[in-house]
């Protein structure tokens, strides 16, 4: 289907972004005179189309953007639901850069920086907190910074409204990289949980690592069981005042942490003081805006027409036409093969995408380049969203088949408990089918119908044996 030219009052500049649930375009208020930003919701989803969970997450981040007016907050102007190209919200159009943008490309935000981002985050989500909306997905990727160095939060596409109970039809919402502990044994989301990942965002901001990586599996079991290194001995100049303050902020009992957004901000603050740190200018992007902000920039030198051909051809399945947009402009901002189908990857919006895409990819890359992201490890990359069976699977040849038996045996026992016998036969299914042993968990895990039970598998799965 071709683009829209115009959205009610609006007219289509160009494309910032493509997700599997819809488009986020650069448009112009004709009546106002002013650039803006839309989201529009695939025409695929909605209530008519049985996608009433898809549907709910649009229209919970419409509502909860919506209710928020404050500087670190990305601003919701106007929402509609009667245009034949489909329900759209306005938003405000930041020109700039993402976080993960700075972290990956630059030698270093440095102290100074890193304590002022941080200082605005806070404010933000104090702000945010304080109406009854938590995020429940803050990153790297999820927090820009404009020309004139300001912080803005945005995508609240999973974030929890006052008592509002979303849906939830898979088992992780969030990014697990990010996730507070009690996001994976099933306790309280309330405000601690956004303090925690804000937490890991600072630890990346100062190191330019984050405290936990490797397979989801690993990650959930570092989560919950491992205290990350001090942050004074993972990066270089960081000073030894910061450890007490990200040790509380990571701390694994919600009891531990900061309790709200002010603490963890005046935490900082005592630091800069005592440390007489001040900031002399903002950092002002050196390149470009990014693929979520900007048109798109020339494709890099690196990545032949036909290497960047056939990635297209494996995208063009899932998102149509727009394939050779999103790949052009991810191109243009990774640097490997891998990193480019990592980036890739974190532009679809369900594990069912991702698989397909990521199975694809197995399937045509010479053996001597398969560098990608298997679809287990890149379950934490973009924003949460529910679990689905892969529609489809990477050949035979591609499957994994070096799980050891006792593996598999120890996975049904423990799958037995919650659903009875048929446990090993579905261990004994599943295996040939998976990727590796945490894609294996997943395709289980989503077996298991109840949420919470879900959570408490993978938690059981991840101890030592």
């Amino acid at each position: 289907m071709a683009e829209p030219r115009t959205l009610g009052k609006y007219e289509i500049v160009d494309v910032l972004g493509v997700g599997g649930m819809g488009t986020v375009y650069r448009a112009r208020d004709l009546k106002l005179e002013r650039v803006v930003a839309i989201k529009l919701l695939n025409r695929a989803f909605g209530p008519a189309r049985g996608s009433e969970d898809a549907w709910m997450r649009f229209l919970n981040e419409a509502r909860a953007v919506a209710r928020l007016n404050h500087p670190a907050i990305v601003s919701v102007y106007d929402f509609s639901d009667t245009d034949p190209a489909g329900t759209y919200f306005v938003m405000e159009c930041v020109e700039g850069r993402t976080i993960e943008d700075y972290i990956r490309h630059e030698s270093g935000v440095g102290l100074a920086h890193a304590l002022d981002f941080m200082a605005q985050l806070l404010g933000g989500l104090g702000y945010a907190h304080a109406q009854g909306v938590v995020h429940r997905d803050i990153k790297p990727s999820n927090l820009l910074v404009t020309t004139a160095g300001g912080l803005k939060i945005t995508d609240f596409g999973i974030a929890k409204v006052g008592s509002l109970k979303q849906t939830e039809t898979g088992m992780l919402v969030g990014t697990p990289a990010y996730m507070a502990p009690e996001r994976f044994t099933g306790g309280a989301i309330d405000p601690r949980c956004d303090l925690y990942s804000a937490g890991v965002v600072l630890f990346e901001l100062l190191t330019g690592g984050r405290p936990f990586n490797g397979t989801l599996t690993e990650i959930m079991y570092q989560v919950c069981h491992v205290m990350p290194a001090a942050v004074s001995t993972a990066g270089a100049a960081v000073p030894a005042l910061l450890d007490p303050v990200l040790a509380k902020a990571l701390a694994k009992d919600p009891q531990a942490r900061f309790q709200t957004a002010t603490e963890f901000n005046e935490a900082l603050s005592r630091v800069r003081e005592t440390l007489d740190i001040t900031t002399d200018s903002v950092p002002v992007p050196v390149r470009a805006p990014t693929v979520r902000i900007a048109a798109a920039r020339a494709t890099g030198s690196d990545w032949s027409p036909q290497q960047l051909a056939q990635i297209e051809q494996q995208l063009a399945p899932i998102l149509g036409p727009m394939a050779k947009i999103v790949v052009k402009r991810a191109a243009a901002v990774t640097r490997d093969r891998a990193q480019l189908y990592e980036h890739l990857a974190g532009q679809l919006h369900t594990d069912d995408e991702r698989k397909r895409f990521l199975g694809g990819a197995l399937m045509t890359t010479p053996p001597d380049r398969r560098e990608v992201p298997t679809a287990a490890t890149l379950a934490g990359t973009p924003s949460g969203t529910p679990s689905g069976t892969p529609s489809g699977t990477p050949s035979d040849s591609h499957r994994c088949e070096t799980i050891p038996p006792a593996t598999l045996e120890r996975t049904a026992k423990i799958l037995m408990r919650y659903m009875g016998p048929i446990a090993s036969v579905l261990v004994r299914k599943t295996a040939p089918e998976a990727l590796d042993e945490s894609d294996l968990y997943v395709r289980l895990a989503e077996r298991i119908t109840d949420t919470r039970e879900r959570a408490r598998f993978m938690a059981e799965l991840t101890r030592p044996s």
